[in-house]
């Protein structure tokens, strides 16, 4: 729930881009995506929508517990896009980030560097200008 609610606030890449294949009626407007139009969609904007998460930026992995998760609509998260041409190394990054989660968390405590705060670059995917800072602790 940890990871899912981090990819929420913090999806890997911004946008990505679909093609519509047939006219599509918007359910939240009278307008129509015409056959052929191509669609930029924002996971971050979509993620932090108050109607699909209330008070969204607050950190709360209880948003993807199996109660949380089962009321919510399948393409209200969607960190690695979705459909049939959804990032094809989702389950790779989804599998190398939480083991390696499991490494560190089974041998170090890990602590925030208080006098540290992240410069966030926006560009393709998610960057930080000047690095990232956290202390281990060795267990």
């Amino acid at each position: 729930m940890i990871v899912y609610e981090t990819l929420r606030m913090h999806p890997p890449v911004f946008f990505f881009l679909k093609e519509a294949g047939v006219d599509t009626p918007l359910v939240s407007s009278d307008l129509v995506v015409p056959a052929g139009a191509t669609v930029i969609m924002s996971q971050r904007t979509l993620h932090m929508h108050p109607k699909l998460y209330p008070d969204p930026h607050v950190f709360d992995p209880e948003r993807f517990s199996s109660a949380n998760s089962a009321e919510r609509h399948p393409f209200a998260y969607i960190p690695f896009s979705a459909g049939m041409r959804s990032c094809p190394g989702r389950k790779f990054a989804m599998m190398s980030l939480k083991t390696t989660i499991s490494k560190v968390i089974w041998n170090f405590q890990i602590l925030p560097d208080e006098t540290y705060e992240p410069e966030l670059l926006w560009g393709l995917s998610m960057v930080t200008a000047n690095g990232m800072r956290i202390k281990l602790l060795k267990r």
